[in-house]
């Protein structure tokens, strides 16, 4: 519980450098570019080059493609107007939210099975819903990621490493800030049903096939949290490009975000 307090605090940090003016929209952008470039690939560089490599991220990956298969199949046999709440409810702020979450729940090893959803999370998105080629595929993150396993067993020097770490541990307040400072509160009921997806079908699905499949009960553990993270900021331009309305897709961001302590609550309650 400590940590969502934590958490919330450094949202509402955000929030209030927003309303008086200290951080701009020009200035959350900037720090958008920082923590995705950086701070992000970093802590995913870390995680992979310091984790204990298991076949169990494979069945991680694999649980991963077959969730956004489902909502995918489902995404297309919906009318119109529930093609937005399926595409809200299915795409997670796995990196920005989902890291500095798992992080502080599970530990190291947490991480990096966190930084294996997350990636093949994206792969899905892009590949699945964007359709969208391979090349499109490769971010920041994920190219963070790859050089942490390419360099595994490569004695790294302590000053790089030293600055890899000191750089990784600012994405969590760093990213909770820049959450916080883009909010712009405003209750709209048509999102309620996407948060039902979000916060209860989502990893409640997530749930019964890392059950079905055996998985560890970490790994049971980081594809629950990450499958209850709340929408992901960047759905509104995957939205757009899709033809939805992205209007709603950024009310669902923003709701989500603000009432995901209650389904942190839940959800590390039953695991």
């Amino acid at each position: 519980m400590d940590s969502i307090i934590t958490f919330i605090i450094l949202l509402a940090l955000g929030y209030l450098l927003k309303i008086i003016g200290f951080l701009s929209q020009a200035d959350a952008d900037t720090l958008r570019k920082f923590v995705f470039n950086v701070c992000l690939p970093c802590m995913a560089f870390q995680a992979m080059y310091n984790s204990t490599f298991n076949s169990s991220f494979f069945l991680i990956a694999a649980l991963v493609g077959l969730l956004h298969v489902v909502g995918n199949v489902t995404f297309r046999l919906s009318k119109k107007s529930l093609k937005e709440v399926v595409f809200a409810g299915w795409a997670g702020n796995t990196a920005f939210m989902g890291y500095p979450v798992v992080e502080e729940l599970l530990g190291a090893e947490g991480l990096s099975r966190a930084v294996v959803f997350d990636q093949s999370n994206t792969l899905m998105i892009i590949l699945l819903w964007l359709q969208k080629g391979l090349k499109s595929v490769f971010s920041p993150p994920l190219v963070g990621a790859m050089v942490g396993l390419l360099l595994k067993f490569v004695k790294i020097p302590m000053p790089f490493m030293e600055v890899i770490s000191m750089l990784a541990k600012t994405t969590s307040p760093l990213a909770m800030i820049y959450t916080g400072c883009i909010l712009t509160l405003e209750w709209d009921y048509r999102v309620v049903p996407a948060l039902v997806v979000k916060f209860f079908i989502l990893p409640a699905l997530a749930w019964g096939l890392s059950s079905l499949m055996g998985l560890p009960l970490i790994d049971q553990g980081v594809v629950i949290l990450q499958s209850s993270m709340p929408t992901m900021v960047v759905s509104t331009i995957y939205g757009e490009q899709m033809g939805l309305d992205t209007r709603f897709i950024s009310k669902a961001v923003v709701l989500s975000t603000v009432l995901y302590p209650l389904s942190f609550v839940l959800w590390t309650g039953l695991i």
